[in-house]
């Protein structure tokens, strides 16, 4: 009897340290959410959006409720992209499977499982498409597989670099982002659908510490198959001949942006090796024109014409605790439609359009 009174002590010792940790950590997790939010809100005031900036609406999200419950849900989702009839692939990361959505939403497919063998992937990053190939970059492998539009398994190839970002152009060509090994490396290798090593091209920036990260760059290719590397620790981005000839470089102009640089910058003077923001969250293309986004404070997509001119900014305010990780823009008729790729707290896509401010009747706006 004593034994068992002990035991009842103890436990009930235990219980009340767990809930007093309970409650601890809620009144801190509370604490931590007011003040993200008390910040938000403060730098919202200091980084007011320019003019004519355009409000995204949102539509609708996907996977939906009804896909979840038969087993179709995104957990490690990463990247999105769209083939030549406008479907919607999402590589997932955790399980190991490329998903096919139809621009509505609707479930199409699952592509390959986790594995080694032909048609099986190990953390596939990312998708680039041509009229004959889905083309996935199965990062975890170290190759490139190559599916029918069917899905069905045709071909791959080994790699021998570890890539940061792949684009393929009109032309088939593949052309990949390094992480580098040496100050004298290119930024940019060109492969062939065989794999084969055409040429490399692209001076990386130059720093005495943390070099590899601040030539991390994420790439795009528009109509006329010119090449975009746009650097995601900097508000830069520099334009490509598909042969590799440095034609131009532009950069991302808002205040937010600058602030972003300008603790980057501080960081490097101190000689800081990690720890850098990230300022170009994406980079991708529709016809001729460049769509760079950037997350804070609010979800931006700034537009630019083929000559790195900022033409447009689209922008969407969302919760405090919702992060996007990738985009990707469809054109129907004369009017844009924005995919976003939530990672939290939620994996899903969320679907925008532009907002349309009607002016009054007889009336200015």
């Amino acid at each position: 009897m004593k034994g068992a009174g002990l035991l009842r002590t103890i436990l009930i010792g235990i219980l009340i340290i767990n809930s007093s940790s309970l409650i601890m950590c809620q009144k801190q997790k509370t604490y931590d959410e007011e003040y993200q939010k008390k910040m938000r809100m403060k730098w919202l005031k200091e980084v007011p959006l320019p003019p004519n900036s355009i409000e995204l609406k949102f539509k609708y999200s996907f996977p939906s409720k009804d896909l979840e419950k038969k087993g179709i849900y995104l957990f490690g989702a990463n990247f999105i992209s769209n083939d030549f009839s406008g479907n919607i692939f999402v590589t997932d990361t955790r399980a190991h499977q490329i998903f096919k959505f139809a621009p509505s939403g609707r479930f199409l497919a699952k592509i390959g499982k986790k594995g080694q063998g032909p048609g099986e992937f190990s953390r596939p990053s990312l998708i680039m498409h041509t009229e004959d190939y889905i083309i996935v970059y199965d990062r975890g492998n170290y190759r490139i597989q190559f599916f029918d539009r069917n899905g069905n398994y045709v071909k791959s190839f080994k790699l021998y670099k570890t890539y940061f970002d792949m684009v393929i152009n009109k032309n088939g060509l593949i052309f990949a982002a390094p992480i580098l090994r040496t100050k004298k490396s290119f930024l940019i290798d060109v492969l062939t659908q065989d794999g084969k090593l055409l040429y490399s091209f692209g001076k990386p920036k130059d720093f005495k510490y943390g070099w590899i990260q601040l030539n991390f760059i994420k790439l795009a290719t528009n109509v006329k198959g010119e090449i975009f590397a746009a650097f995601i620790h900097f508000p830069i981005i520099r334009k490509y001949s598909p042969e590799g000839k440095f034609l131009a470089e532009f950069r991302v102009r808002h205040k937010a942006v600058d602030l972003a640089e300008k603790m980057n910058q501080t960081r490097i003077s101190k000689q800081m090796r990690t720890g850098f923001i990230a300022i170009i969250d994406g980079i991708k293309s529709l016809g001729n024109k460049i769509y760079i986004s950037h997350s804070a404070p609010r979800w931006k997509i700034f537009e630019f014409d083929s000559y790195g001119k900022q033409k447009r900014l689209y922008w969407h305010l969302p919760s405090w605790d919702v992060h996007y990780t990738d985009f990707l823009i469809q054109k129907k008729g004369n009017k844009k439609v924005f995919y976003f790729l939530q990672s939290t707290p939620e994996n899903k896509i969320c679907v925008f359009i532009p907002k349309i401010i009607k002016k009054p009747k007889g009336g200015k706006p």
